[in-house]
């Protein structure tokens, strides 16, 4: 062997050491004190002269997941339970900002006996909806099974039927007030259409639904060789021309593959990220993410001692390998202090990232009103697209930071890189006893570095990184 360095250490001596120490364990972590402020250059934002307007039937804050799909600056599921219906609202900017709605289940006057759901997903939404037996005894099935989904980033809509759902069994569905809450095993959109599997309790083990808007397919059930599923979760993905069944180990870390051979499926498994980063040193985030209609797994690993980090792009393969050699991504240390935005090529070949803010990267925003008090914000995801040596972004989102003395508005901002001049502002409005209803006004922006920005932006995490670091 060799030595790099002038020290070295062993444990044992030609093979005879203590046979219960075979490897050294991780280095105890103690992250270096954070005391310098840092933050990326401030955005000054003037209130348009509108009124709040409502999001209709949206529940959830529009963030970064949610934003810049093609012409859209953000797509948001919306539901009305009381007659089980579904929609993706898409925000559209430029100069006269608007909404336009896309329906995935059209309102029902009589939903009882119905079960409902609807999802946001990382490429739109979908919808779920089908009629319970009115008389188990004669006939126990599920009727009507109606499916909608909006998949923004691919531009598709799409809806499909199906007559018979098979038996209704224990957990497919939960009773709710307005209507009961359908409970899927799987409801996920993929490329060129959205995957079905109804009965919650069966699993893999049950046929999986594919439809694609003008046919349906039947993939056969999947008997996984797994001891043991903890932490795992079952997942669908259509990669060159070919269903493949995926299980997701710890978010994704480890994935594992059944791809058909023959009559039968052949299993494969890859490891693509630590499974316990913290013994390392390491914050880790992963997510589902695309290049273009490809999708695969997202990794972003950063020390616990900074804010140094990295990321990769996984695409999932249905030949070969279980995921396609890796891309390296942008995180947002990567970003110039005032982005830059992407190009038409960029956003055509490179993956999509929905990246976390790391120390040191987030811009403070404050937002004025002719009639109230400034407002202020920090950025929070933000959506990037190109090379760590070239990154650019389109969107980001930015959480409220309450001014002293100040009462928390419960407000959120959404700004497109590429159309500061329409940058959307949004609060929770309504009774405490109502569902939270979702309004939004309209700003613009422009970046300042002379702003002046309160101190209060640095009592916020992911504004103080180690001293010379």
């Amino acid at each position: 062997g060799c030595v790099i360095g002038s020290e070295v250490s062993r444990i044992g001596w030609a093979g005879q050491g203590d046979e219960d120490v075979d490897s050294l364990p991780p280095p105890a972590f103690e992250p270096s004190r954070l005391s310098e402020r840092r933050l990326r250059m401030p955005i000054a934002c003037t209130l348009d002269d509108t009124r709040w307007q409502a999001l209709p039937g949206v529940r959830e804050f529009p963030s970064s997941h949610d934003a810049a799909f093609g012409k859209a600056a953000f797509v948001s599921v919306s539901f009305d339970a009381a007659r089980a219906a579904a929609s993706t609202v898409h925000g559209i900017g430029g100069p006269r900002p608007h909404l336009e709605t896309v329906s995935l289940l059209s309102p029902l006057d009589h939903p009882n006996g119905y079960a409902f759901e609807v999802l946001d997903q990382v490429e739109g939404g979908a919808a779920l909806r089908y009629r319970l037996p009115e008389d188990p005894a004669k006939d126990n099935h599920a009727r009507n099974v109606e499916i909608g989904w909006d998949n923004a980033l691919a531009g598709q809509v799409g809806h499909a039927r199906l007559p018979d759902g098979g038996a209704v069994a224990v957990g497919d569905y939960e009773s709710g007030d307005r209507v009961n809450h359908a409970q899927p095993d799987l409801l996920s959109i993929g490329e060129g259409g959205v995957y079905l599997r109804l009965h919650h309790n069966a699993g893999d083990l049950q046929e999986t639904w594919y439809f694609d808007g003008h046919s349906s397919t039947r993939i056969a059930p999947v008997n996984w060789p797994l001891p043991n599923r903890s932490g795992a979760r079952g997942e669908m993905a259509h990669t060159e021309g070919a269903h493949i069944a995926l299980m997701l180990f710890e978010r994704g870390t480890a994935v594992a593959r059944a791809r058909r051979d023959g009559a039968a499926f052949a299993f494969d498994a890859e490891t693509i990220a630590l499974p316990e980063p913290s013994a390392f040193g390491q914050i880790q985030s992963e997510h589902i993410a695309y290049l273009g209609n490809d999708s695969g797994m997202y990794v972003q690993t950063q020390s616990a001692l900074g804010a140094r980090a990295t990321a990769q792009f996984f695409p999932f393969r249905a030949n070969g390998s279980v995921m396609g050699a890796p891309v390296a991504v942008p995180t947002q240390a990567n970003l110039a202090d005032r982005p830059r935005p992407c190009s038409a090529t960029e956003l055509t070949s490179t993956p999509r990232i929905d990246a976390a803010y790391l120390p040191g990267t987030r811009h403070p925003i404050v937002v004025s009103d002719n009639s109230d008090a400034p407002r202020l914000f920090l950025s929070s995801g933000i959506v990037l697209y190109g090379t760590p040596e070239n990154a650019c972004a389109r969107a980001l989102d930015a959480e409220e930071i309450p001014l002293d003395g100040a009462t928390a508005r419960h407000e959120r901002v959404l700004i497109l890189l590429d159309d500061l001049d329409h940058t959307w502002l949004f609060r929770v409005a309504g009774e405490a006893s109502e569902p939270s209803a979702i309004q939004y006004r309209t700003l613009k922006c422009h970046f300042d570095p002379d702003l002046d920005v309160p101190s209060e932006v640095y009592r916020a995490s992911g504004t103080l990184v180690p001293r010379g670091g």
